[in-house]
């Protein structure tokens, strides 16, 4: 996708400027809906937008493939479950947040995509809910995972994965076809083909780490905080050192 919007049709620049649009719509509701959240939710909702924020700025390679893996996926599937459709959209838009300060360039590919996940994660949220027997926003301030069971959670959660998979294929597809470049077959493996294997290791994580918080509580994100934060600064250190260590060679070979 290229860097600037100019670049494309008027096509893609409408459904580029509708999708930013309708996420400024979702996101505006969802910080509306927290207001109904008890204290400890709001907690949990903040640890969970700062853990969010460190951790999508990084992302890694699945082995044995070259296909880029980001937990920006898990984060949004988790808050919905946990924390309902308003709080699933906001990590989502932190995850896209993070993404977008560590994009050097292609901020307008970055911010699409956070806009796209932010439409997907909502709409999906809401089918999530329906598929579970519950009208999204009826019951309060209560999530699936306060209304439902693992089971009935684990088949409407497969509903919200491939609709969620659906969306953002659909709408990059769209803006990509509508770009410079690209033909229709390249285009489909590259949008609808390659990432299912990441949306897979999301919907399996995401289930950990909800089985995880219906074992332990809620309150188990307090313990992920200082845990990220470590990780987050011992990375630093690390690349750090790595850097230091390729500037000596460098030096010594010259």
């Amino acid at each position: 996708m290229s860097s600037n919007l100019t670049n494309y049709k008027w096509q893609g620049q409408l459904v580029w400027s509708m999708t930013a649009g309708a996420a400024v719509v979702v996101l505006a509701f969802s910080a509306l809906k927290i207001s109904d959240f008890s204290v400890k939710k709001l907690v949990v909702l903040a640890v969970a937008l700062f853990v969010s924020v460190l951790v999508n700025r990084y992302e890694t390679v699945i082995p044995r493939t070259n296909i880029r893996f980001s937990p920006k996926h898990i984060f949004a599937f988790w808050g919905v479950i946990c924390l309902g459709v308003g709080g699933g959209a906001l990590l989502s838009a932190s995850a896209g947040l993070a993404r977008l300060t560590r994009a050097e360039n292609g901020k307008t590919k970055s911010l699409f995509e956070a806009s796209a996940d932010v439409l997907a994660t909502y709409l999906s949220g809401v089918t999530f809910y329906l598929a579970l027997g519950f009208f999204p926003n009826a019951n309060g301030s209560l999530s699936a995972g306060e209304l439902a069971n693992v089971k009935e959670i684990l088949a409407a959660m497969s509903s919200m994965v491939v609709l969620h998979f659906l969306i953002t294929a659909s709408l990059d597809y769209l803006v990509q076809r509508a770009g410079i470049r690209g033909g229709i077959r390249p285009l489909l493996i590259d949008k609808f083909l390659r990432p299912g294997l990441a949306y897979t290791v999301s919907f399996f994580a995401a289930l950990v780490i909800y089985g995880t918080f219906a074992k332990f509580g809620i309150e188990f994100g307090l313990v992920i905080l200082p845990l990220s934060i470590v990780a987050d600064v011992a990375y630093r250190m690390h690349c750090r050192s790595l850097a230091e260590k390729t500037r000596e060679i460098s030096e010594a070979a010259n």
